[in-house]
């Protein structure tokens, strides 16, 4: 009796870690993805602000150059570090918390991304 509740907890545990890892990575690609589009956008939202503050064009090409590159290695650390953050909250029982914040996360990159989009517009404005 003892030995076959037993058993059905272990399947249940199990197929719930399972939901879970499916979760955490759906939510781990969605963001990568979602990252992806920041790094493209943003080089050239930025070329625009500098552009409209009346920085020298051969430095806004510089910047542009360079800020994909470091962008681009921002991307990658984030999207490693926020794989082993989702995974590890797995095992420690977080999994909702871990991923409210990287949700959180994310849509603060697309506010402040928005924002250096727009500020060309807003500067002009001003």
């Amino acid at each position: 009796m003892l030995g076959s509740s037993f058993r059905r907890l272990i399947d249940y545990t199990s197929a719930n870690r399972v939901d879970k890892y499916f979760l955490v990575y759906l939510v781990w690609l969605l963001a990568a993805a979602a990252w992806v589009w920041t790094l493209l956008i943003s080089p050239q939202a930025m070329a625009g602000m500098l552009d409209v503050l009346g920085v020298h064009r051969f430095t806004i090409s510089a910047i542009q150059r360079f800020g994909f590159v470091l962008l681009g290695l921002a991307w990658l650390v984030a999207t490693l570090w926020t794989e082993h953050y989702l995974r590890t909250s797995v095992s420690k029982q977080r999994v909702m918390r871990s991923v409210v914040r990287v949700v959180i996360a994310t849509i603060v990159i697309f506010i402040v991304t928005t924002l250096v989009q727009l500020s060309p517009v807003l500067v002009q404005l001003i």
